[in-house]
């Protein structure tokens, strides 16, 4: 029998997202939930700007790995007005990043809530997953310099240093392609990136420069990582703090993540081809939906019926259940420009009729949270019902690990926030039974570099 080389596992990176950084027990929770799986795994959780584009923060990522001052570039920076280099990271979280020593990256959303800088002894994430397709992006466009260039490590050229062999990253309802639901928050419908006075994006832009303007007062917990534009209390005056309460110049700028979240922006990111599977990376996207279109087998019927009811009572479902009305009664005639996946459609009027338009988690629809690109190398395997995944997650789907290709995996009757730790007790079951799928999945990742 042939020897096989034992490889150790290739750490987690979780990656926050949007407004991340608020603070959750992930230690306890991953102790409650991960299994032995995990046990040997290193987790790496970076933090990143909150509101940030994706751009600044896919540079904030690949410098706090690596270490150094964060380049976001001249021409990126130029165009957006606001300084190149941001902070020094001078110790990388895993300054060894190298084809000989690769990462998972896991992600969710652009809704994170996570505690900065930390190691974990085993874990999971929640992130924007579309900071990591513009990471690998950037790498593949030289952002980061020649030595990091996806296409140096695709011609798998030993003889030269590169920085990435192999990028897995799983994904979690995650809004590829932009959501409908930054339109009802305050994004301008016809003139994106403006936002409309007196909405909840307008508020929210108030509240981000406030805790810019006090940072150098505020723990680093609620860091909005805005060291390239000045905006704290040493470096602005209090005119131009008032100045930025009333109008934005960073929220209603094509350099924030609500922007990024537009359907116009997605149209701009693949007019450059952002989002295409690489031949050397694995991909999978689990996507959720409030809508249960697959039915649980008889023997379950009853429970699953139970625990929808009384998942149903709790206050972040209802809410999600009223935002979920939003995004499927959006009306896309009204959105200039016009999105081109309606073109896609026979007619607009099938598009706007079409389930995977209208379906969604709460949050994203069920279209956005398959995979970037309208057209792409792909595996969609049937929607399971959430009560088959808690029972048997590791056999809910019948997919493996396919480098270059998308695994593409939907359990109904989930939503955007089911797998938070300690927002009820009702999703415990379909964490567990997450952390487990995820751990084996991770294990055939890392079997094939052996």
């Amino acid at each position: 029998m042939p020897f096989r080389k034992e490889v150790e596992p290739a750490p987690l990176v979780v990656v926050q997202g949007f407004l991340g950084g608020a603070g959750l027990a992930w230690d306890r929770h991953i102790k409650t939930f991960g299994d032995q799986t995990f046990v040997d795994r290193k987790i790496i959780i970076p933090s990143l700007g909150a509101v940030s584009s994706l751009h600044d923060r896919a540079c904030e990522l690949y410098f706090s790995l690596v270490g150094g001052t964060v380049d976001y570039g001249a021409e990126h920076s130029a165009l957006h007005n606001h300084g190149r280099y941001g902070r020094t990271f001078s110790h990388g979280l895993y300054p060894m990043w190298s084809k000989e020593n690769p990462l998972h990256f896991l992600g969710h959303s652009v809704v994170s809530l996570l505690p900065s800088f930390r190691y974990y002894p085993y874990a999971e994430t929640y992130q924007g997953g579309p900071t990591l397709v513009k990471l690998q992006h950037l790498l593949a466009n030289g952002q980061f310099g020649e030595e990091a260039h996806p296409d140096m490590v695709l011609s798998l050229n030993a003889g030269k240093r590169v920085f990435v062999k192999r990028i897995y990253a799983k994904l979690i309802c995650s809004p590829f392609r932009g959501t409908q639901l930054v339109y009802t928050l305050g994004e301008s419908i016809t003139s994106a990136p403006n936002v409309r006075p007196f909405s909840v994006g307008a508020f929210l832009a108030k509240i981000v420069h406030i805790m810019a303007y006090f940072s150098p007062f505020l723990p680093a917990i609620i860091d909005v990582h805005a060291d390239a534009r000045a905006l704290s209390c040493r470096e602005a005056s209090f005119l131009s703090f008032l100045k930025q309460l009333w109008k934005s110049d960073w929220a209603e700028s094509k350099d924030a993540t609500p922007y990024d979240m537009t359907f116009k922006a997605m149209e701009e990111r693949e007019s450059l081809f952002e989002g295409r599977a690489y031949p050397n990376s694995f991909y999978r996207s689990l996507v959720s939906t409030l809508t249960c279109r697959s039915r649980p087998h008889s023997r379950v019927d009853r429970r699953a019926s139970l625990l929808s009811f009384l998942r149903g009572l709790s206050l972040e479902v209802c809410l999600l259940r009223i935002t979920s009305r939003s995004i499927r009664s959006f009306n896309y005639d009204i959105l200039r420009p016009i999105p081109s996946f309606l073109s896609l459609k026979s007619s607009t009027t099938e598009a706007r009729h079409a389930s995977e338009y209208k379906d969604s988690d709460g949050v994203v629809p069920s279209f956005s949270q398959w995979h970037p690109l309208p057209v792409t190398k792909c595996r969609h395997s049937a929607a399971v019902h959430r009560c088959f995944f808690e029972e048997s997650p590791t056999n809910s789907n019948d997919v493996y690990p396919i480098p270059g290709t998308w695994i593409v995996t939907t359990v109904d009757g989930t939503h955007h926030l089911s797998l938070v730790p300690g927002l009820t007790k009702s999703e415990d079951s379909y964490q567990r039974a997450f952390w487990t799928d995820l751990g084996h999945w991770l294990k055939a990742v890392d079997a094939s570099r052996a």
